[in-house]
C-alpha cells in the first residue's frame, strides 16, 4: 500500500462536502482536473475506490462514508490545534448548514432565528427544510433538527425539548355538535393525522385509549392538518406547539400522546466547534425559554 498523503485527504473531505469535484474545484481554486488526480491518487493509496463521480455530483460507497467520518475527525483536530493558538477562532463564524423539519422551522426556527443571526453576525446559515430522513454525510449537514429517537447511532443526539400530540379542532365545529365527552365519542368525527408524528395513542394517567376515528386526511404537514381544522374539517391530532394550535381548541384536554423529543443531530467532533456549539446552546435556550415544545 502506497503512502497517503493527508493533504489529499482534505481535499477528499472537501470534495465531499462541495457535493461534486467542479464545486470543489471552484472552492478551492483548483483545476479540476489536478483535482481528480488527488482523489485518484489517494484512493490507489488506499488500496479502495471511495466515491462514485457523475455528473450529478459525487456519491461516497460504505467505505467512503467510514472513511470520511474519520478523515473529517482528523480535519476537526487539526482545526481545534489550530484554534487553540489563534483564539479569534473562538468566537462562532463561517457557514452553518442546518436540516430541520417543516413543523421545527416554522415554529421554532421562524419566530426566533433573527436573534441568532444578530447574536453571531459572523455566521451564515443555510437551512434545508425537509420532512425526511438524511445523512449528515451525504448531505453536508452539521446539524439536523429531528422529532424522536434518532434512527443513526453513530451522532450525538443532544435532547432540545419535549412535546406531547393532543386533539384540536375549530370553536365553530364543535359548537355544531354534540359534546365530546369521552374518547370512545372521536369515532364519530373525521381525524386528521399526521402520519410521521406520534402514534395514535391517547394517554390518561394510567388509562390508554387508541384513536379508531376515521382519517379524512393523513399527511405529514402538520400546518396542513392546523389548517383543515380551522376549517372545520374535522378534529387534527397536532404537537402542542403554539405556532400551530392557535385559534383551535383544545378536545379532551385531559388526554394527549406520550411526549416525544426534539434533538439536535450531529457528528461527535463537530460538537466542539464554535459555531455548531453555539447554535445548539443558543436552540435549547430558546426552547426552554419560550416553552414551545
Amino acid at each position: 500500500m502506497e503512502r497517503t498523503d493527508l493533504n489529499d485527504i482534505a481535499l477528499f473531505a472537501a470534495t465531499v462536502q462541495a457535493g461534486s469535484l467542479s464545486r470543489a474545484a471552484e472552492q478551492l481554486c483548483l483545476p479540476k482536473s489536478r483535482l481528480s488526480r488527488r482523489l485518484t491518487a489517494l484512493e490507489e493509496s488506499l488500496g479502495s475506490k471511495l466515491m462514485d463521480r457523475t455528473r450529478s455530483g459525487v456519491r461516497l460507497n460504505e467505505l467512503g462514508e467510514g472513511f470520511y467520518r474519520h478523515a473529517r475527525m482528523m480535519l476537526d483536530c487539526a482545526e481545534q490545534a489550530v484554534g487553540s493558538v489563534r483564539q479569534s477562532l473562538d468566537a462562532p463564524q463561517g457557514v452553518l448548514r442546518l436540516s430541520v423539519s417543516v413543523e421545527i422551522q416554522r415554529a421554532l426556527l421562524e419566530p426566533h432565528l433573527a436573534d441568532y443571526l444578530r447574536r453571531y453576525p459572523d455566521v451564515a446559515l443555510e437551512v434545508v427544510v425537509d420532512n425526511r430522513r438524511i445523512s449528515l454525510i451525504q448531505d453536508g449537514i452539521d446539524v439536523a433538527l429531528r422529532v424522536g429517537e434518532p434512527a443513526q447511532d453513530d451522532v450525538v443526539a443532544r435532547h432540545i425539548a419535549s412535546f406531547a400530540f393532543g386533539l384540536y379542532a375549530s370553536a365553530d365545529y364543535l359548537a355544531a355538535r354534540p359534546p365530546l365527552e369521552t374518547p370512545e365519542h372521536l369515532a364519530q368525527h373525521p381525524l386528521l393525522h399526521k402520519f410521521d408524528g406520534a402514534d395514535a395513542l391517547l394517554r390518561r394517567g394510567i388509562e390508554r385509549y387508541h384513536l379508531r376515528a376515521k382519517k379524512r386526511v393523513s399527511a405529514n404537514d402538520a400546518f396542513l392538518l392546523a389548517r383543515l381544522a380551522a376549517a372545520g374539517e374535522g378534529i387534527a391530532l397536532l404537537p402542542d406547539l403554539p405556532a400551530l394550535t392557535a385559534g383551535l381548541t383544545r378536545v379532551l384536554p385531559e388526554w394527549a400522546t406520550e411526549a416525544l423529543p426534539l434533538h439536535a443531530l450531529y457528528y461527535k467532533n463537530r460538537g466542539f466547534a464554535p459555531t455548531v456549539r453555539s447554535f445548539i446552546d443558543w436552540l435549547a435556550a430558546v426552547a426552554g425559554q419560550g416553552r414551545a415544545v
